[in-house]
């Protein structure tokens, strides 16, 4: 297996740079040789209400800085397959500053590293292969150190209204 290398940052936006460390010189302070290990768990006891549990890590082995771990873990009952179907969850996830490059990290929220977050969701089928999701975020940074222009005891909210449809 070869390693990708980003070779330049020229068409990178503010976006791209939220919130992972940054040296004088523009450039990043850590690579990012991530591993990352996610398992599931599923019961499908119940006809239309499977119960899921999905745990996943991530450890930037070429962080400069010990800010370079985080996790997740999400529980879910039910489906949004056909009509009617309803499924509901709750996450809790915690990224580091280094812990993975923000440029392709979390942008549901204004904070992409050095986050603590709270999940809940809803997901109804309108139609078969047709799901309405909203999903409600309440997070704040994770480290002071690195919450920039962020209050680090500051919970920040975010509700995101999806449709989503499946081919």
């Amino acid at each position: 297996m070869r390693a990708a290398t980003i070779a330049s940052v020229a068409g990178a936006d503010a976006g791209d740079f939220r919130s992972n460390l940054i040296g004088p010189d523009g450039r990043y302070v850590s690579d990012f040789d991530l591993v990352d290990v996610i398992a599931a768990l599923t019961f499908r006891g119940w006809e239309r209400w499977p119960v899921r549990l999905t745990g996943e890590y991530v450890h930037n082995r070429g962080a400069r800085t010990s800010e370079d771990t985080g996790y997740s873990i999400e529980l879910s009952a039910g489906q949004a397959l056909e009509r009617g179907d309803w499924r509901f969850g709750y996450g809790y996830s915690v990224a580091e500053v280094d812990a993975v490059l923000a440029a392709f990290s979390h942008d549901n929220t204004t904070i992409a590293t050095n986050y603590r977050q709270h999940t809940l969701f809803v997901n109804y089928a309108l139609m078969d292969n047709i799901v309405l999701d909203v999903t409600l975020y309440r997070y704040r940074p994770y480290d002071a150190a690195f919450s920039g222009a962020n209050d680090p005891a500051d919970w920040l909210n975010r509700l995101r209204v999806n449709f989503q449809v499946g081919f």
